[in-house]
């Protein structure tokens, strides 16, 4: 059976304050009954002094009765310039950070946009993905060879725009040709993104998953859509919505994901909006992933 967790970013809303503590963070994820937590590095994991405080916070977690089971982190790699040193070097000491905590895998995305070759004028443009990719390609090798000696997977998000796709990621990961380097699944980011069938990406990805979020979407009426660009010149196809309310079928995907071996945690990335506020909007996707969970055999 699936654990479930959230990401930190989820429940911080639920949380009394402007600036929630790693251990009120903890504390909510057991008092709402989730299985562990995620932690995106606006609230813990890229500071100079998280790896200190590791095994502390690492206590707590024991204490609550919850699992620290990844990090989130921020940092980009396939930059093809000087930034891949510095981008590397702190997955790295996020790797450490997530081993010292006992979780699972550290999730990261890729650059935003196609890269720009040294030397190259920004007028000619960046390169396609697969013009692009060899520098992403490179850096996964070495932050999966450094990740694996310390037991700890890593998993390439689809997020942004140059690995937005199911097959970028599919790709990248094939051509990294590590066993603890994977996908990140988000299904709901998808159809956000590319407007790609969730269940398709799953299929094409399932037994290359290290990790998966969970968000659901809804796709806007075209008329709304066009007169928000009209106003804003922004192009928005999808709103986030309670989990269950939207239109991405994770039922079929998880299926997917369960026959494919996958039993890792299912980590709530977004709970969409209520009017009653965010805490009845956790409770609702909440209710509706236990209900789909249970319903999976096995």
């Amino acid at each position: 059976m699936y654990k479930i967790g959230a990401m930190s970013i989820a429940l911080t809303k639920l949380v009394d304050g402007d600036n929630p503590t790693t251990e009120q963070i903890l504390q909510t994820a057991a008092e709402i009954g989730l299985d562990g937590v995620e932690f995106y590095e606006t609230e813990w994991g890229a500071g100079e002094g998280d790896l200190g405080a590791a095994a502390s916070l690492r206590a707590v977690a024991d204490a609550v009765g919850v699992e620290i089971f990844a990090l989130g982190s921020a940092t980009r790699l396939g930059y093809a310039d000087e930034r891949k040193v510095e981008a590397l070097a702190t997955l790295k000491r996020q790797i450490d950070v997530a081993s010292a905590v006992g979780a699972r895998s550290v999730t990261f995305p890729a650059i935003d946009s196609q890269p720009l070759p040294p030397g190259r004028d920004s007028s000619q443009g960046g390169l396609p993905f697969a013009n692009g990719l060899g520098p992403l390609v490179e850096q996964m090798r070495e932050l999966a060879d450094y990740a694996g000696e310390r037991s700890v997977d890593i998993a390439l998000l689809n997020h942004c725009y140059f690995v937005s796709t199911s097959w970028h990621q599919q790709w990248a990961i094939r051509l990294t040709g590590a066993s603890n380097a994977g996908a990140c699944l988000d299904p709901g980011n998808y159809l956000y993104y590319e407007g790609e069938d969730p269940l398709a990406a799953t299929q094409r990805l399932a037994g290359s998953v290290a990790a998966v979020r969970l968000g659901d979407m809804q796709r806007r009426d075209e008329e709304l859509v066009a007169a928000d660009f009209a106003s804003s010149g922004r192009l928005r196809l999808c709103d986030a919505v309670i989990f269950g309310e939207g239109e991405v079928d994770h039922d079929a995907c998880l299926r997917v994901l369960h026959n494919s071996g996958y039993d890792g945690f299912l980590s709530i990335k977004s709970v969409g909006q209520s009017a009653a506020g965010h805490a009845d909007a956790m409770r609702r996707s909440l209710e509706n992933i236990r209900r789909l969970v249970a319903s999976i055999p096995g």
